[in-house]
């Protein structure tokens, strides 16, 4: 399959491309054409802030560099991760009123439904557009993040009802943190689902972009994800030094009945020592070159006194890169190529997790996914339909497939 997609993009694209690999799954590159970039960001549903800064500006150079260059973006299923990238990305070019705005426009082209995107994922966009179009620096204050607070105690087991929560920190790719029971300590706390409350102390020292997991511990059996969420600590407000979230907000819960309706999850900080000196640094560099990339794609006056300004240019050259945007999906049959032109310059195109030998994608209108690679498998799945998780020690990162749950569904 690798072959045939290199095949592809050789007849419709061309040999100078790029292609981010946001997967977090390795392959041999040397049959694709251009080079092969890992991004990895694991246990995060989107790009950490920094990088997708670093990203637009990297694949900006990239696209200027020769008159058909072309850049691929693949993850390894659903799309969310490409399509929450392609929305920064083509926003920051000065294509599209909002990062979120494009988005929609992106997820209609790849045939996502405007619900598949997660809360995190809206979150991370918006912080973009502060810091790109507001001019907004993340607060460089480190934090520790000393406890959770659920207001409104889910429901996972039979009665009598209890909520035995493990939270999960991860930074940097890396679990950092986490209360689950370790020999020798205590067990567990358990809260009634009847409780108004529930508290976690935490006491995890964090900075930049965190991704907070709570599982539930049944008594017996395996643990399940109650939800997920992922923020930057610069955005806290440092006056109150709580991040509130509602159920809508929280990855994997804002759908599941086992979380009340109402719920308020509130992540409580501490100061963790002085701010940095200010330096220049990716935030401002990202949004300098923005102002001029936005400034570049604005309106302009046609030629002559009191000709009329064309206030549309800006979404047509968002729908013209979309037009261009194909998505490769490559079918278990020899491929027959379908008929179309040779990508414009700077052209973006999405393949669909071809590059993990999957097979043919299926779909419910929600998002699409592929069936994991032979052996050894993606970290399971945490849905919001709660399949079970093994416990290991440590856990395995929350891949994209994971973090993206419900969103997908997996082909028989």
């Amino acid at each position: 399959k690798l072959n045939m997609v290199a095949q592809m993009l050789r007849k419709h694209v061309g040999h100078h491309v790029m292609v981010l690999n946001m997967s977090e799954r390795s392959y041999n590159s040397d049959a694709l054409p251009g080079t092969v970039m890992d991004v990895s960001f694991r246990g995060l549903p989107s790009p950490p802030l920094d990088l997708l800064c670093e990203l637009c500006i990297t694949v900006s150079s990239f696209l200027a560099s020769a008159e058909n260059a072309a850049v691929v973006v693949h993850c390894y299923q659903g799309f969310t991760r490409t399509a929450c990238f392609l929305a920064a990305f083509l926003w920051w070019r000065g294509r599209g009123e909002s990062p979120e705005a494009v988005l929609g426009k992106v997820c209609k082209k790849l045939g996502l439904s405007p619900e598949a995107p997660l809360p995190s994922q809206l979150r991370g966009l918006t912080w973009f557009q502060r810091v790109i179009g507001d001019g907004e620096q993340p607060r460089p204050v480190p934090l520790v993040l000393s406890q959770v607070m659920i207001n409104g105690v889910p429901q996972f087991d039979e009665d009598p009802g209890a909520f035995r929560p493990v939270v999960e920190v991860w930074q940097g790719g890396a679990i950092i943190f986490t209360t689950a029971p370790q020999e020798g300590h205590q067990p567990v706390a358990s809260f009634s689902s009847t409780s108004e409350c529930a508290f976690i102390p935490v006491g995890a020292a964090v900075a930049g972009d965190v991704l907070v997991r709570v599982r539930h511990l049944p008594v017996t059996g395996e643990p399940v994800s109650a939800f997920r969420v992922a923020l930057h600590t610069g955005f806290v407000d440092l006056d109150l030094l709580c991040f509130h979230l509602g159920k809508k907000d929280l990855d994997g819960g804002s759908r599941d009945k086992r979380i009340k309706e109402g719920t308020r999850v509130n992540l409580i900080f501490e100061a963790n020592g002085e701010a940095p000196d200010a330096a220049e640094d990716i935030f401002s560099r990202a949004a300098a070159e923005g102002r001029r990339q936005r400034a570049a794609a604005q309106p302009t006056p046609a030629a002559g006194p009191g000709a009329p300004v064309d206030e549309d240019i800006a979404e047509r050259e968002l729908a013209a890169m979309l037009g261009g945007l194909d998505v490769l999906d490559v079918p278990p049959a020899p491929l027959t190529p379908p008929a179309a032109a040779a990508a414009e310059p700077g052209v973006i195109v999405e393949v669909d997790g071809v590059m993990e030998e999957t097979a043919e994608t299926a779909s419910d209108g929600n998002g699409r996914a592929a069936p994991p690679p032979p052996p050894p498998p993606p970290p399971p799945a945490d849905s919001d339909s709660q399949r079970a998780e093994t416990v290991a020690a440590p856990p395995p990162p929350p891949a994209e497939d994971e973090l993206e749950g419900a969103e997908t569904v997996a082909a028989p």
